[in-house]
């Protein structure tokens, strides 16, 4: 996962063994640790099948961040939960 800030509007872009994905998230003015994102993606663990991605993330006091997400495909709904931890290289 790549994330890109500018205020308070995230960027994020990221991958995993079944699909990529981009979002753009907007923070939580009642909590600096929170943000609302929306974005698309494709899946292409079978057939390239495109979705539309919603996601809440939350930043964690050990530095992970958890996501609860939601993808909208053409026949039906996924809902899943992720960690994210940062890697030991970045920022530099």
């Amino acid at each position: 996962m790549v994330i890109r800030s500018d205020q308070h509007v995230m960027e994020v872009a990221g991958s995993d063994k079944e699909a990529i994905f981009r979002m753009v998230c907007v923070g939580d003015k009642t909590n600096q640790r929170k943000a609302s994102c929306a974005g698309d993606g494709i899946n292409h663990l079978n057939s390239p099948v495109r979705f539309i991605y919603h996601s809440q993330l939350q930043g964690q006091p050990d530095g992970t961040i958890t996501e609860d997400w939601t993808a909208d495909f053409y026949d039906g709904q996924r809902v899943g939960k992720s960690v994210f931890k940062m890697a030991a290289d970045a920022g530099r």
